[in-house]
């Protein structure tokens, strides 16, 4: 199912959603995406709360992504635009590195500090960083948007981009 955003409002709310990981978690973010605008914050998927390092919330940066937990973010510049193509995004965090990849590559990391990252399960939303205090819409089109209580390996995510395996 694709789902169509405006940017000025439309979203999926996630009421009382069960299963997505939280504390500091393991997790990876999964979304197929076409921007019909870039260049301010444009949210894909995310939850937590407003307050230092509580969420997790993968959005459009600019012409990139930003991958934070309100505090600690990660960045990336995409070297061309992102506009009007349909593109695959992953953000995840392995317990130790996150990582976010563009198209079946891996374009940035880092290893932020141990025992900062204390997600909540609250305000959970897709086409939206997180909903309640956020006006980061998404602008576009999304599709097989995932949440997985894992990371993923390189190999599996190649597959994935290709379409060589159930999701």
């Amino acid at each position: 199912m694709k789902l169509l955003n405006n940017g000025t409002g439309n979203h999926i709310a996630l009421e009382d959603p069960k299963g997505l990981p939280v504390g500091d978690d393991t997790y990876a973010f999964e979304v197929w995406f076409f921007a019909t605008e870039v260049g301010r914050a444009k949210g894909l998927i995310g939850w937590g709360i407003w307050t230092g390092n509580q969420c997790n919330c993968f959005r459009l940066k600019g012409n990139g992504f930003r991958h934070y937990w309100w505090g600690n973010d990660l960045d990336w510049a995409a070297p061309k635009s992102m506009e009007k193509n349909w593109h695959h995004a992953i953000a995840q965090y392995d317990g130790t590195t996150r990582s976010l990849w563009y198209d079946g590559e891996m374009v940035t990391s880092d290893k932020p500090a141990k025992g900062v990252h204390n997600t909540q399960m609250e305000n959970a939303g897709i086409g939206i960083t997180a909903k309640g205090r956020s006006n980061e819409f998404f602008a576009g089109m999304l599709d097989d948007v995932r949440v997985y209580n894992r990371a993923l390996f390189h190999q599996r995510v190649k597959r994935l981009v290709d379409g060589k395996i159930q999701k």
